[in-house]
């Protein structure tokens, strides 16, 4: 319900139907600007994923981007550059395309990935001066101290996309207590920082440092989960449970890599699965805690 009038439809279809819209417009050159990205790498060094696939649908465009996965890559598909830098900054992508003006005809295309240093950067002390007091009026609301963690809830590297981690059972058991559920499943793309977190309080006085304890703040929550999402409560049957779990599953390869924020962190049951099965068949028992099965 929340997607309102938008209706997510195939996106290979929608971006040709743009391309022919610009087209009829005079539109000579074509760049794609998408939220897919590269999920991992084959054996003979060739990527793969949603970005790939992708491109590999299209063709009579110049550039593509992706994004997502933090991955930083480039090549060639069908005659298009397809590229994708680090996130968050990390490093960007600069494309140069040259056309003959008229034709659209490439001329030439460079690309080179840049990494950014801080240490080149001198502030603007007219912005530092604006952002003040906003710092300090969120520090009020943030740096109020709401726990202590004795060890570090560990985020990052994916670990969390892959296997069941303490922060995901935190937020899931948190869920399930506040709203007195059975059961409680969350995506694991979700969680976006470990706890403490990278907030940063402007309070000195807090201790944040290692080897802990570490003192919590209001500013960490909102950073872990970040995107305000909905609690969703509603009764479900086994099967459907068993359908959420195999999707949640389906990235994994047989060897235990591949990643993908699908990945359920649950709590108030207990799932095995199989990773060498085919995605879809891996599942192999749902339990409650107590021990009850849930068939499928």
């Amino acid at each position: 319900g929340n997607f309102g009038t938008t209706a997510p439809t195939d996106a290979v279809a929608a971006v040709d139907a743009a391309r022919a819209a610009a087209r009829d417009q005079g539109a000579k050159v074509f760049a794609v600007i998408t939220h897919k990205g590269v999920t991992g790498f084959n054996t003979d060094g060739s990527p793969k994923g949603e970005l790939i696939d992708f491109a590999n649908a299209l063709s009579g465009y110049h550039v593509i981007f992706g994004d997502h996965t933090d991955v930083q890559w480039s090549g060639t598909i069908n005659g298009a550059l397809v590229t994708e830098n680090r996130s968050k900054g990390v490093t960007y992508s600069r494309t140069v395309l040259t056309v003959q003006q008229g034709t659209g005809r490439s001329i030439s295309l460079s690309h080179q990935f840049v990494s950014p240093a801080a240490s080149g950067v001198t502030k603007d002390q007219a912005i530092e001066a604006m952002l003040q007091p906003y710092r300090v009026e969120l520090a009020e609301a943030f740096d109020v101290k709401i726990g202590v963690a004795t060890d570090v809830f560990v985020r990052g590297g994916n670990v969390e996309r892959r296997q069941e981690v303490a922060i995901g059972d935190l937020i899931a058991d948190a869920i399930r207590l506040e709203y007195g559920t059975q059961i409680a499943l969350i995506n694991s793309g979700g969680i976006r920082s470990p706890l403490p977190s990278v907030y940063v309080p402007l309070d000195t006085s807090l201790d944040r440092s290692a080897p802990g304890p570490y003192d919590l703040v209001v500013g960490d929550p909102y950073t872990v989960l970040p995107f305000g999402n909905a609690v969703v409560t509603r009764d479900v049957s086994g099967s459907q449970l068993w359908a959420a779990l195999e999707n949640g599953v389906s990235a994994i390869n047989p060897d235990g890599t591949g990643t993908n924020g699908k990945f359920p962190q649950i709590s108030g049951f207990r799932f095995t699965y199989d990773g060498t099965a085919a995605p879809g068949s891996r599942v192999r028992s749902v339990t409650l805690d107590g021990g009850t099965a849930i068939p499928n």
